[in-house]
């Protein structure tokens, strides 16, 4: 993927139905979230050095929003065991969605990306214990017999909190018009991210969550609306937000770690979100970086301060 867009690392949408009953205000809770790495044996010595670290936190989980391996690095399954492995042996629960790094470049490599996202489906997501998501309580989209194949589609609630995983790709998205079997592909993945993204928030409306975290490994270009690939999942995001359904969208990047907060439709945005001063949203989310020279960061949800 070409970096010089840094991957969408996090959405968070808050909803303005807020107001739990007292039973459900759940303590607070901290994750780690890494992603863009690692892309190099330097990085992998230091990725897992600071996972190690990690591991004496009170880290509920690990996050890793997908492109664990390098564009130009091989597409092997040896490459994706190794990082499996990793993941396998954290002593908690990974929530992980795949990057365009692991199966839509690899074309660039001389491999079928669908072959290859096959693949990464069987190792990382068919057994949900391989990344501890049963302990997670996880609702997989898989369960629905209509949408079998998207194991990597999940969503989980904490205190009140819930995150729908999608896996929406950079480069597009894997939409390519000149080439049909990856047409193919985009259409049915963006047909089945979009009825999952609208049952998660049917749910999270149900049962007046005070937010909604999405998480997904692409920028879905919200500064110029111009891709075809990501259509679909900003006009459903904006959807809610037009139904008064959130107060913003919050995007991470890993280059510095910007949160910005957007409050005008996207056609309104060409010239870039607004500067993020949402109080509430200062108190409900905050961050900072836990390895300066790694992409991470120690992440805190608390809607009840």
């Amino acid at each position: 993927m070409n970096k010089t867009i840094t991957t969408l690392a996090l959405s968070l949408l808050m909803l303005t139905t807020a107001g739990l009953s007292a039973g459900e205000q759940d303590s607070g809770f901290r994750f780690l979230a890494t992603g863009d790495l690692p892309y190099s044996p330097d990085q992998d010595v230091r990725y897992r050095r600071l996972l190690k670290q990690s591991e004496s936190e009170d880290f509920l989980f690990l996050m890793h929003v997908g492109d664990f391996k390098a564009q130009s690095a091989p597409c092997s399954d040896d490459e994706f065991r190794r990082i499996r492995d990793l993941f396998q042996a954290y002593p908690k629960p990974v929530v992980y969605t795949p990057g365009d790094n692991e199966w839509t470049d690899c074309d660039g490599v001389g491999v079928d990306p669908v072959e290859r996202l096959d693949t990464l489906r069987d190792l990382f997501f068919r057994d949900p214990k391989t990344l501890r998501l049963d302990q997670m309580n996880v609702q997989p989209q898989s369960l629905d017999p209509k949408h079998s194949t998207y194991v990597e589609n999940y969503r989980f609630s904490k205190s009140g909190v819930l995150f729908i995983v999608a896996h929406v790709v950079g480069s597009g998205n894997n939409y390519r018009a000149d080439h049909p079997p990856s047409m193919k592909e985009f259409k049915s993945r963006n047909a089945a991210n979009l009825a999952f993204m609208k049952e998660s928030f049917a749910e999270a409306i149900a049962a007046d969550a005070p937010g909604v975290a999405v998480v997904i490994h692409a920028n879905p270009d919200f500064e110029k609306g111009n891709s075809e690939g990501f259509k679909g999942y900003r006009c459903n995001l904006w959807r809610h937000k037009r139904q008064g359904r959130f107060n913003c969208v919050i995007r991470s990047r890993f280059s510095g770690f910007g949160f910005t907060c957007s409050s005008s439709p996207i056609p309104q945005a060409r010239n870039g979100p607004k500067p993020f001063v949402n109080a509430r949203w200062n108190q409900f989310f905050t961050y900072r970086p836990f390895e300066n020279s790694l992409n991470s960061i120690h992440a805190v949800i608390d809607h009840t301060t």
